[in-house]
């Protein structure tokens, strides 16, 4: 754990994240040295096809019909879906642990969803059917999100160790903030 803390540490003194570039997030929280200013902060940016992509499945789960072959959502998770659903303006921006985990729940329902209704398209026509194809790119696009959400709650699970000195518990999740 103490090379993973190092490793953070090191991305923290240079005021970057390893993956800013390469996989759409964006730079972690950080205070200039000699200011209590922050600089930065944990956003996780969305192309125009995937936030298409996660709203066209969040809405097929809320509106799913009893009688369909939808899934309709659960309480709780209908609540994380209308919840993201809200988000799907533009580059997702998580501002706690606690937000950070409810945003890869909703995002994790949505791509179970796409895959088995790609598993379906493809299974009922034929695998370079249109339809088959766009089932595809719609379930490609929300993975390609989940895993950088993904992503940004591990940095920032390490970034909260760092800071706080100890393991990520209940309380960190909810008081510790990244802000914008």
């Amino acid at each position: 754990m103490a090379f993973r803390s190092a490793r953070v540490f090191g991305m923290v003194r240079r005021g970057v994240s390893d993956c800013e570039c390469g996989m759409g997030l964006a730079v972690f929280p950080v205070r200039a040295a000699g200011s209590g200013a922050w600089e930065g902060s944990v956003i996780v940016t969305c192309s125009y096809e995937e936030l298409a992509a996660l709203r066209g499945g969040a809405e097929a789960m809320l509106d799913a019909a009893p009688d369909t072959r939808v899934p309709e959502a659960p309480g709780p998770a209908r609540t994380a879906l209308e919840l993201l659903l809200d988000r799907l303006s533009g580059d997702l921006s998580l501002s706690t642990l606690a937000d950070q985990m409810a945003v890869e729940h909703a995002v994790g329902a949505v791509v179970g969803h796409l895959r088995s209704d790609m598993e379906a398209c493809v299974v009922s026509g034929h695998p370079a059917a249109e339809a088959s194809v766009a089932a595809y790119f719609d379930f490609a696009h929300a993975l390609s999100v989940l895993e950088r959400v993904r992503v940004v709650g591990s940095q920032m699970r390490q970034m909260a160790e760092v800071m706080t000195g100890t393991p990520v518990d209940g309380g960190t999740i909810h008081t510790l903030v990244f802000p914008d």
